[in-house]
């Protein structure tokens, strides 16, 4: 009931807005050439809205080269497209007390750049709000530039990456990932590595989408981040390398050369890494039965972990003709990564005994990463008609083995030793079909149908040492094979036009699966289908005032998928844990209400309440349990379906820029939790309010610039206990030299060495506190050169009015 009538008001507060729009307004011209003043016939023309850029009509010019568009009264950039004259742009502002507007010819020339005063060589802002995207330009932000994939995260609207990278969007897990507009189908901590390595100055910009159209798959219960890596380049060719390094004993080396002409355009980027991490953590926990203690535990430890990265791409495009184009694109990797942690623990038996035992751990491992596909792209006579085919498959596989034991001071009977020798392979591929027509002003339709096949192997053989025969032998009941097989297909289909002032777009999407697992601990294979709608509806308005108002729906879901293996994991005899095959789908229902105005000098408001509600939520908790096997209370998780978790907020984004070469921002999410679950033995019932916030001080002096952040996360409650709060301060200069040709990076992650991360679990058999402090405090350096037109690192025209630093 709280939601329909939050979506009453929202609806309410939209209608109220109706008195202050202006009327359309009709513009005729005529294109030609600018040499001989010859027509141009049949040419593309869009007009593009500021500040976002924005689609919002289309025409071609007839055989006499005339054209005509209906708009309503703003500030407009004019995309002009013609074959041999490539792609110019023309501003343009319509005032709505005009109902006709003549702007006569217009010449432009061949393969230009520039039409008149205008030069499309502008930076684009750092953040952007793009339709149902909220966009992180992460090529103008210098303070990432030596990082990876995680620390660019860190920086997107709303995400938060805990130490161990595990992502979170508004305090949400269940986030969906995509790379390059499609989803990554890295599955659980291969994903998480993947991220931890892949190159941040590889990615264009990161867009979080918290209320996808049907447009966008329906998995993930947060919503999705969708990270765009540099693929296309537009004109001429560009020659760069650089070295990034920093004093936590990393390096990355890398290397990228892009060219292109009328009909063809090339790029490749080739990178290595070196990376070091040094960590210690501490933990004390009580396990209980019937309310008695069973026996008390500690732990305290040390850990290095270190990997190797080497990363390629390669994108190639060809123009067939002005209607006509295909490309193909491709990657590879290969990493290698080692790692060893020693702990001393005790464990007090209720008995009065004492168990002083302590653990070593040693592995290494490689990976290997492919991926590839083939687009195709018809464009039919109207601008923005066109129908695309996406081919693409890869592949992520990695290889580890482990030594771990655990060596007791008097017991020395529970003395364990064993190797892990565990394997992962996954392979995913698709075929999609999309269709867009713009029926006309602010109307249109997509359609499309989506199919998938993924599988994966993991494979985790455990053999345990003897210490009377000094011999490793295989322990069946501790070595585990799963398979998992997923084949998908999903239709789509959205409908977009306008109602009085109010521009709305309509969806619904259908998705079916079906899954078998196979595993040691099933004694049938595990068969799972899903047949799925899903509506979506997005409403928007604009004033004359440049004030954006919006209200969307989706629903969303998450599929259980390998937290569905039964198998128990008992290599840690004091932590067990397994899946759950009786797992259902998680759905929830998505509410959002938006307001935006961006101001001329560059500052902006951007405000969201939202409200998200999810059933089933599938959440691992833990317990105390006998184990039979080891004949005593342990520790042991597994994966439930936990009832309702509904999440009430507001996400702040304020950019205030005073002066041009000033620019700070915050954005800040509240928001408030009701957790309800029934765990049989005991029922989780409790609210939490909590938020997060990031501020971030920009300074752009030309050929220099200083970027401050500091980002603070409050304590957190969850299902089986809470998380402290965890802040941090980063600092990065950076100066252009010799016309931008040689670049320099400074900079400083956590400042004053503050990150820690210290969690809580309370529950009526299980109680815990343990805490975490990496080497989070090092200085970044690097370096960068380039050669041929820079104009290429910018490769569209930049959204005005955003949130990002002042052109250069």
């Amino acid at each position: 009931m709280k939601t329909h009538f939050l979506a009453l008001v929202c609806l309410g507060l939209l209608l109220g807005f109706s008195g202050s729009l202006f009327g359309q307004v009709k513009v005729n011209g005529v294109l030609q050439d600018s040499t001989d003043h010859s027509v141009l016939a049949f040419a593309n023309i869009a007009l593009l809205q500021l500040p976002d850029s924005s689609f919002i009509t289309g025409t071609t010019t007839d055989e006499f080269g005339k054209f005509t568009l209906k708009a309503d009264s703003g500030s407009y950039f004019m995309r002009i497209s013609y074959l041999g004259y490539g792609t110019q742009y023309l501003p343009l502002e319509l005032n709505g007390s005009e109902k006709e507007m003549n702007i006569g010819a217009i010449g432009i020339s061949k393969s230009g750049e520039n039409l008149g005063e205008v030069v499309i060589t502008a930076k684009k802002p750092m953040y952007a709000y793009e339709g149902e995207k909220k966009v992180y330009n992460v090529s103008e932000d210098p303070s990432v530039q030596g990082g990876v994939a995680t620390d660019a995260l860190q920086n997107a609207p709303g995400v938060y990456v805990d130490m161990e990278g595990n992502i979170t969007l508004r305090g949400v897990s269940g986030v969906e990932i995509w790379i390059n507009d499609k989803p990554s189908r890295i599955k659980a901590e291969g994903l998480k590595e993947f991220l931890k390595q892949l190159p941040a100055n590889s990615i264009e910009k990161i867009e979080v989408i918290t209320n996808p159209s049907a447009r966008y798959g329906a998995e993930g219960t947060a919503g999705i981040i969708n990270i765009v890596t540099y693929e296309k380049i537009k004109q001429n060719q560009l020659f760069s390398f650089g070295y990034n390094g920093s004093t936590q004993t990393s390096y990355s080396p890398w290397v990228s050369y892009v060219y292109s002409n009328e009909k063809f355009s090339f790029n490749t980027y080739l990178s290595m890494s070196r990376f070091n991490s040094e960590g210690t953590s501490n933990s004390s926990g009580l396990v209980l039965h019937d309310g008695d203690t069973i026996y008390e535990t500690t732990s305290s430890s040390q850990n290095e972990y270190s990997y190797g990265w080497m990363y390629g791409h390669v994108s190639l495009e060809y123009e067939f003709n002005k209607n006509n184009n295909v490309g193909i694109w491709g990657g590879a990797s290969v990493s290698k990564n080692d790692g060893n942690s020693s702990s001393s623990s005790t464990r007090l038996m209720d008995t009065g005994d004492l168990f002083e035992y302590s653990n070593s751990y040693t592995g290494e491992g490689d990976g290997q990463n492919w991926y590839g596909g083939l687009t195709y792209e018809h464009k039919f006579k109207k601008e923005g008609h066109k129908f695309t085919i996406d081919g693409y498959a890869g592949n992520y596989s990695s290889d580890n083995l482990t030594e771990s034991s655990r060596i007791f001071n008097v017991q020395t009977w529970e003395n364990l030793q064993y190797q892990d020798d565990s394997y992962y392979d996954g392979l995913w591929s698709g075929l999609e079909f999309n269709y867009e027509n713009p029926l006309g002003k602010n109307r249109s339709i997509e359609a499309g149908v989506e199919m998938g096949y993924n599988t994966s192997n993991n494979e985790s053989k455990i053999d345990t040492f003897g210490f009377d025969s000094q011999e490793y032998f295989y322990v069946e009941e501790f070595s585990n094979l799963m398979d998992l097989n997923t084949m998908s297909m999903a239709s789509y289909i959205t409908y977009s036009d306008t109602l009085w002032f109010i521009n709305y777009k309509a969806g619904l999407r259908h998705e079916y699966a079906e899954m078998t697992m196979n595993s040691v601990a099933l004694n049938d294979e595990l068969y799972r289908t899903y047949s799925t709608l899903f509506p979506t509806l997005h409403l928007n308005t604009k004033t004359k005032n440049n004030d954006n108002y919006t209200l969307s729906y989706s629903r969303r879901v998450d599929y259980p998928q390998w937290q569905l293996d039964p198998f128990i994991n008992r290599v840690n005899p004091d932590y067990l844990s397994s899946g759950n095959p009786y797992l259902d789908p998680a759905f929830t229902d998505a509410f959002e209400f938006g307001y935006a105005h961006f101001f001329k000098g560059g500052s902006n408001i951007m405000a969201t309440i939202y409200h998200r509600r999810t059933n089933l939520d599938i959440t691992q908790t833990s317990e105390s349990v006998f184990d039979t096997l080891l004949n005593r209370y342990t520790v042991y998780s597994t994966w439930i379906n936990s009832g309702k978790n509904i999440f009430t907020g507001a996400d702040l984004t304020l950019t205030w820029v005073p002066k041009p070469m000033f620019r700070i921002m915050l954005n800040t999410n509240l928001y408030n939790k009701d957790i309800y679950a029934d765990l049989g033995d005991y029922v989780v019932d409790k609210e939490d309010f909590t938020w997060d916030s990031k501020l971030i001080f920009m300074l752009n002096m030309g050929i220099f610039r200083l970027n401050i952040m500091g980002i603070y996360r409050a304590a957190d409650q969850n299902l089986t206990g809470s998380v402290d709060d965890n802040y941090f301060i980063n600092a990065t200069a950076s100066a252009d030299l010799l016309k931008r040709k040689l670049s320099l990076r400074l900079g400083m992650m956590d400042v004053f060495n503050m990150m820690e991360r210290t969690s809580n679990t309370s529950t009526p058999t299980y109680i815990s506190l343990s805490s975490s402090k990496r080497k989070s405090q090092y200085l970044t350096f690097g370096i960068t050169f380039r050669f041929g037109k820079l104009e290429l690192e910018q490769k569209q025209m930049a959204p005005q009015g955003g949130g990002g630093g002042a052109p250069m």
